[in-house]
């Protein structure tokens, strides 16, 4: 009865005459009308604040997608910074390999060799480094 009195008002004004009526009338031997009486108001804005399932939903989804986003933003940066270092390595490796190749300290084969590279490869790598 309370349940369906309470589904069929719209207007806030009428639910909560029908809220009061309902707790009023309620049978005196029920167990919990003592507690609802003492509780009329935050029974009242409980049973008036309607819940949106759908729009709670959207909620949760648009939470997570946040969520997803910051993670998938930290991870991005973490694999940037380890691959910006370990290019940073391999340049640092390949310009010391050129200088030791200026300075005569090493042929440009060995140093190809040492860098994984062809001789043409490692020439071509050199000539895009900065001086």
């Amino acid at each position: 009865m309370f349940y369906n009195n309470t589904k069929k008002a719209k207007n806030e004004e009428k639910l909560e005459g029908i809220i009061d009526a309902a707790i009023t009338k309620m049978p005196a031997d029920f167990v919990i009308k003592p507690f609802l009486e003492a509780h009329r108001a935050e029974v009242k804005g409980m049973l008036l604040t309607e819940y949106d399932e759908v729009a709670t939903m959207e909620l949760f989804k648009e939470e997570g997608r946040a969520e997803g986003r910051a993670e998938g933003r930290a991870e991005g940066r973490a694999e940037g910074r380890a691959e910006g270092r370990a290019e940073g390595r391999a340049e640092g490796a390949l310009k010391m390999l050129c200088n030791l190749v200026k300075q005569g300290l090493l042929s440009p084969e060995n140093a190809a060799k040492q860098a994984n590279m062809t001789v043409a490869e490692f020439e071509k790598q050199a000539a895009l480094l900065p001086v």
